[in-house]
């Protein structure tokens, strides 16, 4: 979409830590960017791009399926794949969240801040996860089945409130219909 509205204007998509995101928009070393967490401080904008549940993320053949899931305790004793909390704190509190519901911290087996990180390492066992349930679009090809949680997260745009780039309002129009 972006290309072929705007050939000129160079788009790179890089997955990084909301830390890293709000250094590189300080720094302006990009314009925009997309964020778990709704931004308190004045310098950026956030917009809602949608709401969506987490997933309990586990290998094709482990025994839960959507059936036989009551609740993330069921897990209990399961090793989890998830980002490092720090890095992103209020998504952190999100996926906590998650846990606490279920009455228990998980036992992080391994660190990731990369979906697609995450998706492999469930694929071939190492653990369980929780991600987005987007994250279940693209991956049908991978050994991993997504088990709908009741939490919810959302998806928002993010860039400094300042910013007089002619091309922002075009690239948050692009980023609504691509949603």
């Amino acid at each position: 979409m972006m290309y072929q509205r705007f050939p000129d204007v160079k788009v790179q998509l890089t997955e990084i830590a909301e830390v890293e995101l709000i250094a590189a928009l300080s720094s302006h070393e990009i314009d925009v960017g997309f964020t778990r967490e709704i931004s308190t401080d004045a310098q950026f904008t956030t917009q809602l791009l949608f709401e969506e549940h987490f997933a309990l993320v586990v290998p094709t053949d482990y025994w839960l399926n959507e059936h036989t899931f009551t609740g993330i305790e069921q897990c209990l004793e399961s090793g989890f794949i998830l980002p490092k909390i720090e890095m992103d704190v209020n998504y952190g509190k999100l996926l906590n969240n998650v846990f606490k519901q279920g009455g228990f911290r998980p036992k992080v087996v391994y660190h990731s801040n990369y979906g697609a990180t995450i998706l492999r390492l469930v694929e071939k066992k190492l653990g369980l996860s929780v991600l987005p349930i987007s994250y279940r679009q693209g991956s049908s090809a991978l050994g991993v089945r997504f088990i709908k949680l009741p939490n919810l997260t959302q998806l928002y745009l993010i860039w400094r409130s300042e910013d007089t780039n002619p091309v922002l309002p075009h690239i948050r129009e692009i980023a609504h219909e691509a949603v």
